[in-house]
């Protein structure tokens, strides 16, 4: 029987390879990056509802439609924004301005939302996370692509650390009353339905594809909805059951560890100096906040 901090850093390897799939995606087939967003949810959705049909939990109400309306919004834009953000950067730079910049704006969030108190520990993560992102964007070393378009990419990661950052303080006002898959499978249905929706007027007015090409692209789509989403989700809820919060959350930062390094191995993305000390911070902030939460 795996340990439940096993079952965390698999799930963790899992969602890291979410970046490399769909930069072979993007080489493989014309698909925009919504669209891509919307198949991962979509084949992703019904398997996790399958799972949250067997938990316990309550009846949705009128107290939840506003939650989750945003928790499908900020899921649907999370994904949009981060494919995006990959096809005009890279990997390793969306994935780690995305992820990591997430739970420091999550916490600031908390404060101006929910009135929550920053300690002095997630003041200086905060401080650090800054100064991470500053030399990450700044120094990111040899991207594939001109100037404007990686204005672009940076500016879609940072909101795409924004779009789950939201989603994170919708699914905390839900969580009091269901079990954290539903919550995934709720999310990831609403998402594919705005997702869908837009990528199909997009394809529509520019004279673009919502299907993939070629079977190769098809493999790769269901490999993404498949084994980094759904299986990778439920894995992850599984080893949440028998790990601490403070292990879970220090051993989820293999995710962007994990996915910079891929994208060095397999497309030879580089950081630069200044950039990898940035990534350096980033990470350094996630896991001090990390700590923080768990005592």
């Amino acid at each position: 029987m795996p340990s439940g901090l096993g079952l965390v850093a698999l799930a963790a390897l899992l969602w890291s390879t979410v970046g490399i799939a769909s930069r072979v995606l993007f080489d493989l087939s014309a698909l925009d990056p919504l669209t891509v967003g919307a198949w991962r949810l979509a084949l992703a959705a019904p398997l996790v509802g399958l799972l949250a049909l067997r938990l316990p939990g309550t009846p949705l109400d009128r107290r939840d439609l506003r939650a989750l309306l945003l928790l499908g919004l900020a899921q649907a834009a999370y994904q949009g924004l981060y494919f995006g953000a990959v096809a005009r950067v890279g990997v390793a730079l969306a994935t780690l301005l995305a992820l990591c910049s997430a739970p420091v704006l999550v916490a600031l969030l908390a404060r101006l939302v929910l009135k929550e108190q920053l300690s002095r520990t997630t003041w200086i993560a905060v401080a650090v996370a800054v100064v991470g992102a500053a030399l990450l964007v700044g120094f990111p070393g040899p991207l594939p692509a001109g100037g404007g378009t990686v204005a672009v990419g940076l500016a879609m990661a940072g909101g795409s650390g924004l779009s789950y950052a939201l989603f994170t303080l919708a699914s905390r006002h839900l969580a009091p009353r269901h079990h954290p898959a539903r919550l995934v499978a709720l999310g990831f249905g609403a998402g594919a339905v705005v997702l869908a929706t837009v990528a199909t007027g997009v394809a529509v007015a520019g004279g673009g594809t919502i299907l993939p090409e070629t079977p190769a692209a098809w493999g790769v789509v269901l490999y993404m909805g498949v084994v980094p989403t759904a299986l990778a989700y439920v894995v992850f809820l599984w080893g949440m059951r028998r790990a601490s919060a403070t292990g879970s959350a220090v051993v989820v930062l293999l995710e962007p560890l994990s996915a910079t390094l891929l994208a060095w191995a397999i497309f030879g993305e580089r950081l630069g100096p200044l950039g990898a000390v940035g990534g350096g911070l980033l990470l350094a902030a996630v896991a001090l906040l990390a700590l923080r939460r768990g005592r």
